[in-house]
């Protein structure tokens, strides 16, 4: 494999392989660091996304926290930084959710986890977000969060699959 273009969040690689008739095929495979997203589910019900500025469709849109796994960090670790990050608050108990393996073309993982025992985090002066646009935590109810799908205000289809299957498992049982 040669490497043909390295960025800050991915690097492409070109290959050439070989199918089942033995004729070979130059691929590309893109590869970039793991992912963690987290939910919260709150005891009314309800889900924190928060909104962010988008310029590249030049609109705000709805997405669960989520961000890199560290080199030196557990998934867990990661959780509790990225929700803190991203949202003003804090857990230390996160649980599995789902995995979204790579495909064939566009390697990494993103683990999506459940924070429970929830607090807010009085002093935010010793946290450092890590985002260039405005980010607003916003707590809504399923059917807002079904709402704005259908309007394409979370227009990323994983965030999406990730909402419908927690209403399937905690909401609709």
């Amino acid at each position: 494999m040669i490497e043909v273009y390295k960025w800050k969040i991915f690097t492409i690689f070109q290959d050439n392989i070989k199918d089942e008739l033995w004729v070979v095929h130059n691929i590309e495979k893109c590869f970039r660091w793991n992912v963690v997203s987290i939910i919260w589910i709150t005891d009314k019900q309800e889900i924190l996304l928060i909104k962010e500025y988008r310029p590249w469709i030049n609109k705000y849109i709805y997405w669960l926290p989520w961000w890199k796994i560290e080199n030196w960090e557990t998934i867990e670790d990661s959780c509790k930084r990225e929700f803190q990050e991203e949202t003003w608050y804090t857990s230390n108990n996160f649980q599995y959710f789902h995995t979204k393996y790579p495909s064939d073309f566009f390697i990494w993982d993103w683990y999506v986890y459940i924070a429970h025992n929830i607090k807010k985090i009085p002093d935010k002066s010793k946290l450092k977000p890590d985002e260039k646009w405005k980010i607003s935590v916003e707590i809504l109810s399923i059917d807002q969060i079904k709402d704005f799908i259908d309007k394409d205000e979370i227009p990323n289809e994983f965030f999406c699959f990730i909402i419908y299957k927690l209403i399937k498992r905690i909401f609709e049982k």
